[in-house]
């Protein structure tokens, strides 16, 4: 199954947007795994879904995502689930992808650590010369 065309647009913008860093994407109540951003009259939701795996090798790495449409009450309106045999699961992980960034705040993470690496570089070139 595709992504419904009346989302197309929408996860598109929202992915975009979550990249740009304009979007505060927050854990919802299900748990790290799970996202949601607020909007001025609705929410969204990303988030894993539970899967059963008869897999031999282990559980199977790639995992569905649930995208979820909520009214400005809280109440569920829509949702709609890809798993990784569908033709648009990139694109939906990308958004999982790109809100789990913002929320767990990685790429700042990454600049810290590049910080700390370059000054203690710097500090080591003036130690040993």
């Amino acid at each position: 199954m595709p992504i419904p065309p009346e989302y197309r647009t929408l996860v598109a913008r929202i992915t975009d947007r979550t990249k740009q860093g304009t979007l505060e994407w927050k854990v919802t109540k299900e748990g790290a795994s799970h996202y949601f951003v607020s909007f001025q009259n609705s929410s969204v939701a990303i988030g894993e879904e539970p899967q059963i795996s008869f897999d031999v090798f282990g559980p199977e790495r790639q995992k569905p995502f649930r995208f979820t449409l909520y009214s400005q009450k809280g109440e569920q309106i829509d949702s709609f689930v890809l798993g990784p045999n569908d033709p648009d699961y990139l694109a939906i992980t990308g958004l999982w992808r790109a809100a789990h960034r913002k929320v767990m705040r990685v790429d700042e993470a990454i600049r810290q650590l590049e910080n700390e690496l370059q000054d203690t570089s710097e500090t080591d070139e003036h130690s040993t010369g």
